[in-house]
């Protein structure tokens, strides 16, 4: 059932009747987590960090995660992120855009954003971007 390209009804918040939102299990929309496409794009982007410490881990500066992270909210208005997910078959977490319980408040723009994105990054948005389920949910 999961991952898969579209989300079902049941899992829509806009198409279900619900007191909270809570009530509804939690998909994320994203890519497996790449670290060579996500640096590239955030280096394309001009959002390198300085190392502040010379151990500091990896080939990039962690602050250039920190700045691509803070940039896209702020660019888009929505926040981006790892998230942990059932079916994921890298070692990786997920790269996440959005959630089912964000849609709510989120109108198609924040979806064509994403999936610009998502190609800009290198991804094959038909093949690579899924609902995935959140993995702190039971079923």
């Amino acid at each position: 059932m999961f991952p898969r390209r579209s989300i079902r009804d049941q899992f829509n918040p806009v198409t279900v009747d619900l007191q909270t939102l809570d009530e509804l299990p939690r998909l994320w929309y994203g890519v497996p987590y790449d670290e060579h496409k996500l640096f590239k794009y955030a280096l394309r982007c001009g959002q390198y960090g300085k190392k502040s410490h010379p151990d500091d881990p990896g080939p990039h500066p962690l602050s250039t995660w920190g700045n691509f992270l803070q940039t896209y909210k702020k660019t888009y208005g929505m926040g981006i992120g790892l998230r942990e997910v059932w079916g994921c078959d890298t070692h990786w977490p997920l790269f996440a855009f959005l959630s089912n319980r964000d849609m709510a408040v989120l109108d198609t723009r924040h979806h064509g954003w994403a999936l610009t994105r998502i190609t800009a990054m290198g991804f094959d948005v038909d093949k690579d971007a899924k609902w995935w389920v959140d993995r702190d949910e039971k079923y």
